[in-house]
């Protein structure tokens, strides 16, 4: 339906698909055997999906690791007499499989947990930045001081450890400062605070007004959504709500 509704000939695609099916199937057949046929066909296709969302690059790229599994196994099973061509092509396939599984630079598994590491660390640094300014607006008389661990606990409630951790990585990029009586946020971590606790406020503001949900059911919601709201849709809530930091 996608295909159609931008003008691509569909039923021409469909036709030429089969035909290229029908070859594969065919050819396949006589290298790796009805049993494990499913995996050549499968297997291409789905180790170049880790590595491109786009149509182009996904059949190059499903064509090229077919090719190099037929030549790679065939190459195996001439230097190993005791393994047979179809399974030692279908190893090989599954090798790039595998591969492409872990190390696709952005749908592999490595790949996407440590993008997940770095978004946990990034929420966590912010949050604590947000923590330090919330502290220091508590009282016009509190503004320039440091505050403890116990005290920095009480608004953003984590293990002792990760929060000694998530300040010395602030220290590090000069959002907080060390001081004899306890932490302290530099004038960018200050700024980066406020930053992220109006987005708060803009998101809880936005979810209040057009949803009408009250101010109760809107806070957890808010602390997921302000780390990830852009500039540009913080101009747009400022635009469309009557919250202003």
């Amino acid at each position: 339906a996608f295909a159609q509704a931008i003008g691509w000939p569909v039923h021409r695609l469909m036709l030429v698909f089969r035909t290229l099916s029908l070859l594969a199937i065919i050819l396949g057949t006589q290298m790796v055997g009805v049993v494990l046929l499913p995996a050549v066909l499968i297997t291409s296709p789905a180790a170049a999906s880790f590595w491109s969302n786009r149509l182009r690059p996904r059949l190059v790229l499903a064509a090229l690791f077919a090719m190099f599994s037929g030549v790679l196994g065939l190459w195996l099973s001439y230097h190993l007499s005791h393994v047979p061509p179809g399974p030692a092509i279908v190893l090989v396939l599954n090798g790039f499989g595998f591969v492409s599984f872990l190390f696709a630079p952005k749908r592999g598994w490595i790949a996407r947990r440590w993008l997940r590491f770095q978004y946990s660390r990034k929420i966590a640094e912010e949050n604590i930045l947000k923590a330090l300014y919330e502290l220091s607006n508590q009282d016009n008389t509190m503004s320039g001081r440091a505050f403890t661990i116990e005290e920095i606990m009480t608004k953003r409630k984590m293990k002792t450890s990760s929060l000694a951790s998530t300040l010395k990585r602030l220290s590090a990029k000069k959002m907080v400062k060390r001081t004899s009586k306890g932490w302290l946020a530099t004038s960018q971590g200050h700024q980066c605070g406020r930053t992220i606790l109006n987005r708060h406020l803009l998101w809880e503001g936005y979810l209040e007004q057009y949803l009408k949900l009250k101010p109760a059911d809107v806070h957890n919601d808010a602390e997921a959504v302000e780390h990830l709201i852009t500039p540009e849709l913080e101009t747009l809530l400022r635009s469309s709500t009557k919250h202003s930091s």
